[in-house]
Formats: C-alpha cells, structure tokens, sequence
C-alpha cells in the first residue's frame, strides 16, 4: 500500500475513533495525558504515540490557513489548528507536534518518504 494512502488511512481512522468515543454524559471525548486512546498494535498511529510527537508537514505562506504570524514568530492559522486538535487526540496534548514546513510540490513527497506523518494543507484535486 503507498505510504501516503498508509498516512491519508490513519489519520482518518483517528479522526473517527475521537469522534465516536463516548464520554460518561454520552458526549464526544478528547484524549488526556491520563487515558490516551489505545491505537491498534503494530498500526502507524501506535508508531506515532510511542515516539512521543506527531510530524505534521504544513505550508508557512498562506494566509489563514498556515503561516508564520510576524507579530508572535509563532504558526498559525486553520490548518495549525486542526494539526493541534489531531495531536492533542492522539496524546492529550496539542504541543506534543513538530511543525515541518513544506511547499506545495512536497506535500506528497514527504508522506512518501515518511519525513512527515500528515500533510496539513490547502489541497485541490486537479
């Protein structure tokens, strides 16, 4: 299976165990560094919490959505946001993330080459 359908999969597959874990008043939950979510064994998303941080590959130069603010030198933006709501469901804790900036042209590439565990970034299908 390509890596980078191999990504695409787990990351979904997060997505959807956050989503349905029910909580004691039958809401949605969020992981806490107490109880994190039990990931299949041998799967990528155990990889990922047993090294202790995600790699999130994401742009720096589009505005709103991932970008260095000049004010605070810190990333921001929609899709920082979402790579936080992603590694805090994985590890109770939204900082627990190494933010790599890529470009456009990289964004495969680097989920192909494993440089990065997910791509979160403006996408369109041609």
């Amino acid at each position: 299976m390509p890596s980078a359908f191999r990504h695409m999969l787990a990351a979904l597959a997060l997505l959807a165990l956050v989503a349905c874990q029910p909580t004691p008043s039958g809401g949605p939950s969020v992981a806490t560094t107490s109880q994190l979510p039990q990931m299949p064994p041998g799967s990528y998303m155990e990889t990922i919490q047993k090294r202790g941080f995600l790699k999130a590959g994401m742009r720096q130069d589009v505005l709103l959505y991932g970008y260095l603010d000049p004010v605070t030198n810190k990333w921001d933006g929609f899709d920082v946001a979402i790579a936080r709501e992603i590694t805090k469901a994985i590890f109770g804790d939204p900082n627990k993330m190494e933010m790599i900036r890529i470009t456009s042209a990289q964004r495969i590439p680097f989920l192909q080459e494993d440089q990065v565990d997910i791509v979160v970034a403006t996408m369109t299908i041609n």
